[in-house]
């Protein structure tokens, strides 16, 4: 890579690792640190030390020494330094769930709607079934724009925040999002005390969306796993805590749905307020950073830098750079995978309990919150355990892993578009248990596509990704649902199964083309054609 050496900065990097006292001393083009951190021509006097972009200055013998002292971590060191963060992030989303929504529809009744209390308390009652449906379809509308809200700006803060934190360390692209969480739920305290028109809400998903939310967290926390992980133990931390996060996720809308029910419509908010202090102390005190740079702060350039358009050029440099072993289109082809197959699982739980509570199933809404629990635990715990003994023990490599997921979700995909008892349904779930470890081993193949200092921006893109796919999947799942649920209410699940068949072939050309080729983090950068 050929730059103009008119004027060098010379700049001491520290290994990445914490506590080695190696460091290197390479030769900084002075016009590449004033055109990656913005520094103006006219600026005569520049620091003494500069943070060294990130993907300057690595070597071949830089990543195998990260690798070497990465491999002499215990195997579940990530799981169990992110379990307590964990946990609580799941709990805390859980309870805020089903409370957020009932808020919402109270001051949709009351405020937007203006019916009496004596309505509000009795939409379930067939007098007021006009009411209802009113209430219904206008709760929906701005549960739509919650989720706009929420998503839109997290995605763009995280195109940018990736490759930041690939830089300067996970640890403040943690602490964002759980800041503004944290000062969403006491705004939204507020509203749940002072009775005011539901399009207030919509300021709590502003201030969490602008701080980051759950695509940041999602980014931070898997690139931390990246890290501190190698090829061999990164599925398996990645399995720990995704498996975490679900069984958290349902036991905190138990938790909501008691509290809500028993102690009133604050109560929910008040322990997530807590939940999410918590997770912030524990990120400030417990998480460690091993990036250099964030060891010593220059908050002037490093926010400044954060902001830049180069931050979007090294995302997209990321995508588009030639790799060894054809890697590059792997890349895609596994991000084209990511895409189409969290559209398809997730988008079939949005038609899940409409398929179920009618004919000829007809299950009540209390049965299927119990089903939804029991299934959800179970798969947690299923998918955890098998990724434990197939890649640690047999040696599954990951791309086997995500054929196997694959070929559990079609399953249950064709399972549940035939069945017409509820045995039916449950032996369609039991096909599918094993399904949802398709996000886990794509995150995992994917960092191992490329350097350490890159797992950051691959991190945020599948964060953006999967953070659109709910969009995509309830615009899918319910169109095609509502158009032919008449004739078979089945049909959009094999639409589903259909669309996952380009997945599973392609993870089944990526075994094959990836054999005996080195995926590890020795990956040396390669020039642009």
């Amino acid at each position: 890579m050929e730059h103009d050496r008119s004027s060098l900065n010379v700049a001491i990097i520290p290994t990445e690792l914490s506590g080695a006292g190696d460091v290197a001393v390479v030769a900084v083009p002075e016009s590449l640190v004033r055109s990656q951190y913005s520094v103006p021509d006219g600026a005569d006097h520049l620091p003494d030390k500069w943070p060294v972009p990130a993907n300057y200055g690595t070597t071949e013998k830089a990543q195998e020494a990260q690798e070497r002292e990465t491999a002499k971590l215990p195997t579940y060191y990530t799981a169990i330094r992110l379990a307590p963060l964990t946990l609580l992030f799941g709990l805390a989303h859980g309870i805020a769930g089903p409370a957020y929504t009932e808020l919402m529809k109270i001051r949709v009744c009351g405020q937007y709607f203006n019916y009496t209390e004596e309505v509000c308390q009795h939409l379930d009652e067939k007098m007021y079934i006009h009411q209802a449906d009113n209430v219904r379809s206008a709760t929906a509308h701005f549960q739509l724009y919650n989720t706009l809200i929420s998503t839109i700006p997290s995605i763009l803060f995280s195109i940018l925040l990736g490759s930041w934190s690939d830089q300067y360390g996970r640890k403040i692209p943690m602490l964002l999002p759980f800041f503004g969480t944290f000062m969403a739920q006491v705004y939204i305290v507020l509203c749940a005390h002072f009775p005011m028109s539901p399009a207030f809400l919509l300021i709590s998903p502003v201030i969490s969306s602008l701080s980051g939310g759950g695509v940041i967290i999602n980014m931070a926390m898997f690139s931390y796993i990246g890290d501190y992980t190698t090829k061999r133990t990164r599925a398996l931390n990645i399995a720990i805590i995704d498996g975490a996060m679900f069984l958290a996720g349902n036991a905190g809308s138990f938790l909501g749905g008691y509290t809500l029910q028993n102690d009133g419509l604050e109560v929910p908010f008040y322990i997530n307020c807590a939940m999410t202090a918590a997770s912030f102390l524990y990120i400030l005190l417990v998480i460690r950073d091993r990036h250099p740079q964030a060891a010593k702060p220059r908050l002037r350039f490093e926010c400044g830098s954060l902001f830049s358009v180069e931050r979007v050029k090294e995302n997209w440099r990321t995508l588009s750079m030639k790799r060894p072993g054809n890697a590059r289109q792997h890349i895609l082809l596994v991000l084209f995978c990511m895409l189409l197959s969290s559209t398809c699982l997730i988008g079939d739980g949005s038609i899940m309990q409409l398929f179920l509570e009618f004919r000829p199933f007809n299950w009540t809404v209390e049965f299927y919150t119990l089903y939804s629990a029991i299934q959800g635990t179970i798969s947690s715990v299923t998918f955890m355990a098998a990724v434990i003994v197939l890649r640690k023990y047999l040696g599954v490599p990951d791309t086997v892993l995500a054929i196997l997921a694959t070929i559990s979700a079609i399953g249950a995909f064709f399972g549940y578009s035939i069945a017409v008892t509820n045995w039916m349904i449950y032996a369609a779930s039991a096909v599918g248990v094993f399904r949802m470890v398709i996000i886990v081993v794509i995150r995992s193949l994917l960092s191992g596509m490329v350097r350490r200092n890159e797992i950051g921006k691959v991190m945020s893109l599948i964060s953006s990704l999967h953070s659109v796919t709910p969009l995509l999947g309830s615009l899918i799942f319910t169109n095609v649902f509502a158009a032919t649920s008449a004739w078979w209410p089945g049909f959009c699940f094999v639409l589903g199964a259909f669309m996952m068949v380009p997945v599973l072939a392609i993870f089944a050309y990526v075994d094959v083309a990836r054999r005996g080729v080195d995926v590890g983090y020795n990956l040396l950068e390669s020039e642009e054609e």
